[in-house]
């Protein structure tokens, strides 16, 4: 109810809610020289044909910089608005996946010994998780085969 009448998505809610709470209890509503920087999952089967059962999202870091004290709910959810609609299209999602699809085909980077690949993976995983501050976890639309439906009463997600 609360996502129709600010006609935004629940996951564009959701995540302004997360930033919101972090600027008002975690810096006490104060100007922040960081931004508070949430990872969402895209799920991309929205966006691109596949018949994989597999996972097959990507994740999209939203900012909000709380550049003074005077920051209400509306202003973040506004930002959390614009960024998502900019950075969650296909074009983009195609620019993304095709850097990461290039950078796997560089010959050097293919005749490289896996101990070193997994410790420049690991570096490079530890400086981008320095600079999320939380990752929002979207569980999406439950699918359950027909012959399944009368088995299952519920789900619980945390």
């Amino acid at each position: 109810m609360a996502c129709k009448k600010k006609n935004v998505s629940i996951t564009k809610y959701l995540t302004a809610l997360i930033i919101w709470g972090i600027y008002k209890e975690y810096l006490n509503g104060q100007v922040s020289k960081l931004p508070i920087a949430i990872n969402v999952p895209i799920n991309l089967r929205s966006f691109f044909e596949s018949t994989t059962t597999r996972n097959f999202f990507a994740v999209s870091m939203i900012e909000f910089l709380p550049q003074d004290d005077t920051c209400t709910f509306e202003d973040v959810l506004k930002v959390v608005c614009e960024q998502m609609d900019e950075k969650i299209t296909k074009d983009k999602l195609e620019q993304t996946i095709s850097y990461n699809v290039s950078n796997e085909k560089k010959l050097y980077l293919r005749l490289m010994p896996l101990p070193f690949k997994n410790l420049a993976l690991k570096y490079i995983f530890s400086q981008s998780n320095k600079a999320t501050t939380t990752t929002l976890s979207n569980l999406g639309t439950i699918d359950v085969l027909p012959e399944f439906r009368e088995e299952i009463e519920r789900f619980h997600f945390l």
